[in-house]
């Protein structure tokens, strides 16, 4: 296990990222991760083995504009 993505974590501050990406695709569709514009600076802060598994929460998102 030791490979497992949880896709519900933010890879960044491991918290509970919001993200409804496992929901049905219309919901995934209104999540607020949809609407955010993630800097470049931030994207390189997520490790490869993560990037586009899982999604950056909120507050990281905030933290890194």
């Amino acid at each position: 296990m030791d490979n497992f993505i949880d896709s519900r974590i933010c890879p960044i501050c491991h918290q509970p990222n919001g993200c409804q990406k496992n929901s049905d695709e219309i919901t995934h569709l209104k999540c607020w991760c949809t609407s955010v514009e993630v800097t470049e600076r931030l994207l390189q802060r997520i490790p490869l083995s993560v990037r586009g598994k899982a999604c950056v929460c909120k507050a990281c998102v905030e933290k890194y504009k």
